[in-house]
């Protein structure tokens, strides 16, 4: 076994040759001598060097100022193309660049109007004063589609075909938000375009009113789908507003004005030509209706023996008339009325002021007619019929006037007075 050297101090000597015995050193040794022989080429013998950039994409819209100009755009249903650039510089610089670092974009002196091109690409540097140069585009040309742009307002309509209303409700008149919007694209390609529809859909049946988001479909004008990416639409985004209603079925009715005191209604005896509706509405409101009513009659101004009249059917806001009945006609049946005529003496002014005197210059008010059950009717006598004056409603103005009386029958639950009378005043102020 050999043994290292000792010095005449008693210590260890390395030797250097038998260094280069070992394996393991020789291998270092060898690898720090090439780098420093590559890094003596790169830096000094050949500074310089090539390389690829690849993956940088092309900007189609580097000349947009001029395709304006001539009225067109770029059209592409692809992803934006990406070339590789072959460069030449410093190998410091080189072996530093990115995609960002250049600027690729097609030339555009050989186009004139719509249409697709093969155009040549340029490349340039983003950084003018960057030490290398730009050698070679890999590929050196693209096709690209050029198209006049044109925009086009449409309805949005709905579909709703995906949404189920639960038993006893119906889904009525869903509308979208925006109600419009704008596409725009080619010209040939909006020309095609029949309608826009937001379509929605929802799994659970519904039982109140749901807004929803609506996927956006195209159709052309034969009803057919649309797929082209190079039509845009203005909105990001439509709601669609399903109204969910509940359906209910409420009975016909009709209600009294000017009613005579103590009249007993229950003997009037109203036929409707339809006995109910049905209708559709908001559930939180139509749960508490019990009925429809029409509209009024007015007792003592327009009732008559066999009386009739037609009301046109109004809703309230947010409900549908699911009969689709414009209007229903209301009859009572009077066999057991019958109706006379009396001469009113007994005229009299109620509520008159104190700073002012109300005069009756009307003595009698002719051709009353008189109507209720026969028997009362004949029974009654003109004395117990009163025409009244409310002075409260006439004007301060002092004259004569016309004004309206109110025919009372004082006592009377079965027999009331019909029509519309007037009496002449003359007002002065109190002396």
């Amino acid at each position: 076994m050999k043994k290292t050297k000792k010095t005449k101090t008693g210590k260890r000597r390395l030797d250097f040759g038998r260094l280069f015995d070992n394996s393991q050193f020789t291998v270092i040794i060898s690898i720090l001598i090439a780098v420093f022989g590559w890094l003596v080429v790169s830096l000094v013998i050949e500074p310089n060097t090539q390389d690829k950039v690849t993956g940088i994409p092309v900007d189609l819209d580097y000349n947009a100022q001029t395709l304006q100009s001539m009225g067109l755009d770029v059209v592409s249903e692809e992803e934006t193309p990406r070339v590789s650039v072959r460069v030449e510089g410093e190998r410091a610089v080189v072996g530093g660049l990115e995609a960002d670092d250049i600027t690729v974009y097609p030339r555009l002196s050989n186009v004139t109007e719509a249409g697709q091109y093969e155009l040549t690409l340029v490349a340039v540097k983003n950084d003018p004063n960057a030490s290398y140069e730009i050698r070679e585009i890999i590929p050196s040309t693209i096709t690209v589609r050029f198209a006049t742009l044109t925009q086009k307002k449409f309805v949005v309509e709905t579909d709703t075909s995906g949404v189920k209303p639960a038993d006893g409700y119906i889904l009525t008149g869903a509308y979208a938000t925006p109600g419009e919007v704008t596409l725009t694209g080619p010209e040939e390609e909006i020309q095609s375009v029949g309608r826009v529809v937001a379509k929605v859909g929802i799994e659970e049946e519904l039982t109140s009113t749901r807004i929803a988001t609506g996927e956006l479909i195209i159709y052309d004008k034969n009803d057919n789908p649309i797929t082209s990416k190079l039509i845009s639409v203005d909105a990001q985004t439509v709601e669609v507003t399903i109204p969910i209603l509940q359906k209910k079925t409420l009975p016909l009715t009709v209600g009294y004005t000017n009613i005579p005191d103590g009249f007993d209604l229950s003997l009037l005896k109203p036929t409707f030509e339809y006995e109910s509706i049905n209708l559709a509405g908001p559930a939180d409101s139509i749960q508490n209706k019990t009925e429809l009513q029409l509209g009024y009659i007015d007792l003592q101004r327009e009732f008559t023996l066999n009386f009739v009249k037609s009301f046109p059917i109004t809703l309230d806001a947010g409900y549908q008339n699911l009969d689709n009945m414009n209007e229903a006609t209301v009859s009572f049946d009077t066999s057991a009325f019958s109706q006379k005529t009396v001469t009113v003496s007994d005229i009299r002014v109620v509520n008159q002021a104190a700073n002012r005197e109300v005069q009756v210059l009307t003595s009698r008010i002719y051709d009353v007619t008189i109507i209720g059950l026969s028997n009362d009717v004949a029974a009654l006598r003109s004395s117990s019929v009163i025409a009244e004056i409310d002075a409260g409603d006439l004007s301060l103005s002092e004259g004569q006037q016309t004004v309206p009386v109110t025919i009372r029958i004082p006592g009377s639950t079965t027999v009331f007075a019909t029509g519309s009378y007037t009496a002449l005043v003359e007002t002065k102020l109190a002396s």
